[in-house]
């Protein structure tokens, strides 16, 4: 009687109905389950992402606190160079090395400002210099050395004209240079016989065209800063003058002297650039 009730029972609608239904909710039960592991995973992917948003933008900000911005670093940096600039062009001056060209430093004589150059030689007459004390001299950096010109008259004859509308030129080895100043230096001989009037032109002409007054632009036409004597083998005061263009040749002429003198003579010129 037992058997046949469990059979009976195995074959109810009901049960059955009720184990299709079990059937059909197991996978429903199984996407659930899925559907929740998704959400898992999806959750703490967007709290990864909120966290590095968090944590990026206050690294960032306190880098920022303890390092200066490149702005402002670039800032400072122009400023500071902007000061020593200008200390440096108010108190110091730079002497510019007078090194020629193959070494080559050219005496004139009979040469006056915007004109042409005539070239002086070595010798003791008109429109010479002395050989021993040769236009180099006046650009070696050297105040025991000195440049001799005679100009229009030569040795033992006296005149306040001598020596005058002498001079030199060069080209600079260091190519195009800014001069502002320049400081001319006596010699160890007791002679009165430094320049009082002096001038400077410049081009940036080179080789022979040098030789045409055209080629010249004249930057200063003034005193030779030796008005006070400021002793053998020193230098007279600085004269300063404006000029905004670098010229690749300098040429230095003597428009005046002490008189009654035989000859002009100095240790060296000395050009600043500041």
């Amino acid at each position: 009687m037992a058997i046949r009730r469990f059979k009976a029972n195995a074959n109810d609608p009901k049960l059955m109905e009720n184990k299709k239904k079990n059937e059909q909710e197991k996978p429903s039960h199984r996407q659930l389950q899925k559907r929740k592991i998704l959400y898992a995973i999806v959750s703490i992917v967007i709290a990864s992402i909120v966290i590095v948003g968090i944590l990026i933008p206050t690294v960032v900000i306190k880098k920022n606190g303890t390092q200066p911005s490149p702005t402002t670093t670039s800032s400072s940096t122009m400023t500071t160079t902007s000061n020593m600039t200008m200390t440096t062009t108010e108190i110091d001056m730079c002497m510019i090395l007078l090194t020629a060209v193959q070494r080559k430093v050219y005496g004139v004589h009979n040469t006056f400002v915007g004109g042409d150059s005539t070239r002086a030689t070595p010798g003791s007459k008109r429109g010479q210099y002395s050989p021993e004390d040769s236009p180099d001299k006046a650009c070696d950096g050297n105040v025991s050395t000195k440049y001799i010109n005679y100009g229009s008259c030569e040795k033992m004859i006296f005149s306040d004209s001598c020596g005058l509308n002498t001079g030199f030129y060069l080209e600079l080895a260091r190519g195009s240079t800014l001069i502002n100043g320049l400081k001319i230096c006596l010699t160890g001989l007791s002679c009165p016989c430094g320049p009082t009037v002096v001038s400077l032109e410049g081009s940036n002409m080179t080789g022979t065209d040098l030789t045409l007054g055209s080629s010249w632009t004249l930057l200063y036409h003034g005193t030779s800063g030796l008005s006070d004597d400021p002793g053998r083998q020193k230098c007279g005061s600085l004269q300063h003058f404006n000029n905004t263009i670098a010229y690749t040749s300098y040429r230095f002429l003597v428009l005046a002297k002490n008189a009654g003198e035989v000859l002009v003579e100095y240790s060296e010129v000395q050009l600043y650039s500041f």
